[in-house]
């Protein structure tokens, strides 16, 4: 019998269509394989998805930067409007 490394359960060498010889150092069942390489394939999406969120987050604070500016230039718009006696709507 061999131990899956990863989830320590025994298997018949038959059931795994492996023969003693066979397998040399760490051994991984099918189905750990399979989660291992879904696992890898969550990694990558999680990394592409922190890509895009620092994207999102960079463009942000540009807008808001540019926010800030049209309110100063209202702020002064205002003020010039109310210096000449005007009212401000």
């Amino acid at each position: 019998m061999v131990r899956c490394y990863l989830c320590q359960v025994w298997h018949h060498y038959g059931c795994m269509k492996e023969t003693e010889g066979s397998i040399v150092g760490i051994w991984c069942c099918h189905k750990c394989r399979k989660l291992s390489q879904s696992v890898g394939h969550l990694i990558e999406s999680v990394a592409v998805l922190e890509g895009t969120v620092k994207l999102i987050q960079e463009n942000n604070t540009m807008l808001t930067e540019l926010l800030n500016e049209q309110y100063k230039t209202i702020d002064c718009l205002k003020q010039k409007t109310l210096q000449q006696g005007n009212k401000w709507q």
